[in-house]
């Protein structure tokens, strides 16, 4: 009977020093686990085309506003733009609150590049209108209205349909159209110059200098007049550059040439002008013919040989008056001096004649 007794005795002792040890551990100090955080909510499908949506047009009318030059035209508005552009494309928004936010952005930035671009339009058909006139003159400059007259017609007819598309707010196609009818303009110019120049060598015959050159601006002129009507402004542009360069090519061999050879006329005229004393007979006439001359020397070495032609040409035809004169003078003082011998000789005959006379009187 007291080996149950002491058996409970243990027990009891063991549960009091059990809760004695837990009674007097100190408190962990681990902290409780997080609650979860509450999920995101992941954009819907709608969101996420309104924002691709908003994105092609922001940058739609970012490039409609590049092409009718609306940086150039208001500056302050685009750097302000571009540096919020630059912000939205940059971010990476996940959720459906980030995907609003970058909707609200692209939104506003659509609406900027829009106003920017709409203002600009019209500044840049003030430019574009312009720039036609300038082309135009240049072109009636050239002598268009004269000698390409239906050419120039045909552009005009252009400018006038860039205007139409203009009025009917079709304004790429403005743009198009306008940069066509200046190209046809710019063409008209170069084949104007050309056809000036064209005439100027068969003036001259300065073909005679540089035949193969002169066919190939002839045949790239009929390939740009050619190009011109089938409306193939780039090729036409090229063809007219091909033969204004021919003929320039032609007119340089050829003027210098001609100054090479007006130069040795008006050298041969001077030596025949000195050899006859012109600078005594006729010094001032002969000092301004040979102040020409000269002027013509200096230009040849610089290389103007359509001018240097010009002066030695002139110098020429001065030499050629006073030689003439000098020999005229001269002529005319050496009939004066046979006279005044005549009457000499005269005078002494009659001397002699009166003094026979005298002598058969004594």
């Amino acid at each position: 009977m007291k080996h149950p007794y002491r058996i409970r005795i243990i027990i009891g002792i063991g549960i009091l020093l059990c809760m004695i040890s837990c009674g007097s551990t100190p408190p962990s100090d681990t902290p409780a686990p997080d609650a979860p955080a509450p999920q995101e909510e992941a954009p819907s499908p709608e969101m996420r085309k309104a924002l691709r949506d908003a994105q092609e047009r922001a940058r739609a009318l970012r490039q409609r506003a590049l092409d009718f030059h609306g940086p150039d035209y208001y500056p302050d508005e685009w750097k302000a733009a571009e540096s919020r552009f630059t912000q939205a494309e940059a971010l990476k928004p996940e959720s459906a609150q980030a995907y609003q936010a970058a909707l609200d952005q692209y939104t506003a930035l659509g609406d900027t590049y829009e106003g920017i671009g709409t203002k600009a339009i019209p500044r840049y058909k003030e430019s574009r209108d312009q720039a036609l006139q300038i082309a135009r003159d240049e072109a009636l400059e050239a002598g268009a209205a004269e000698a390409l007259s239906e050419a120039l017609d045909q552009a005009d007819k252009t400018a006038q349909e860039a205007l139409g598309l203009y009025e009917g707010q079709d304004y790429y196609a403005f743009a198009r159209e306008s940069a066509q009818a200046e190209a046809l303009y710019t063409i008209l110019k170069i084949q104007g110059a050309s056809m000036a120049l064209r005439s100027e060598i068969e003036t001259y015959t300065l073909n005679r200098f540089d035949p193969p050159a002169f066919a190939a601006a002839e045949e790239a002129l009929h390939g740009a007049m050619s190009a011109y009507e089938a409306k193939d402004s780039a090729a036409a542009q090229v063809a007219a550059e091909k033969a204004l360069s021919a003929y320039e090519q032609v007119a340089a061999a050829g003027w210098e040439a001609l100054a090479e050879e007006q130069r040795q006329r008006a050298y041969s005229l001077r030596e025949e002008a000195m050899n006859l004393k012109a600078p005594v007979a006729m010094q001032e006439a002969y000092e301004e013919a040979d102040g020409v001359y000269t002027q013509g020397e200096q230009v040849l070495a610089g290389q103007d040989f359509k001018q240097a032609f010009q002066l030695f040409t002139q110098g020429a035809d001065q030499f050629t008056i006073v030689r003439d004169a000098t020999i005229k003078k001269r002529q005319g003082a050496e009939k004066a001096i046979k006279t005044a011998r005549d009457k000499i000789t005269d005078s002494d005959k009659r001397a002699k004649s009166a003094q026979a006379k005298l002598g058969g009187m004594r």
